[in-house]
């Protein structure tokens, strides 16, 4: 049900004439409870070979309400990685980052991916690995 409501929300905001194949990657990850900034579900539409992405995610919805542009950093034969930024994030008085980067790479071959979640300014970095499905969105 999450992963609709995430779809949903990424296809209203990239919703337009498509020049390309938009392709939805739909991800699960295992997340330890140590990795708690670690999303356990991601969704990232793009268009087949534009450098530009939207992404979505339980933690934007929680934090900024609305999906968030990527870019893609890698597209090769072997993996697709995109990279996005939430700014301002608070989890209480104790913990704030002016930004955390995320990396989300994508294996091709096996459907496998990884993702890093990193604090801007903190040497921690929150890991996780899952699959995605990759469909095509018509």
């Amino acid at each position: 049900m999450i992963f609709r409501n995430l779809l949903a929300g990424v296809l209203c905001v990239m919703a337009g004439p498509a020049l390309a194949a938009q392709l939805a990657y739909t991800c699960v990850l295992d997340v330890p409870a140590s990795q708690a900034w670690v999303p356990a579900q991601v969704i990232v539409l793009t268009q087949q070979g534009s450098p530009d992405a939207l992404v979505n995610d339980p933690i934007i919805n929680h934090f900024l309400k609305t999906p968030q542009k990527a870019r893609v950093v890698a597209d090769n034969a072997k993996r697709i990685t995109f990279v996005w930024a939430l700014p301002n994030i608070s989890k209480g008085a104790q913990q704030f980052t002016s930004k955390f980067e995320y990396r989300l790479s994508y294996i091709k071959a096996n459907k496998q991916a990884s993702i890093i979640a990193k604090p801007l300014g903190y040497s921690d970095n929150f890991t996780a690995f899952g699959t995605c499905r990759v469909d095509l969105v018509s």
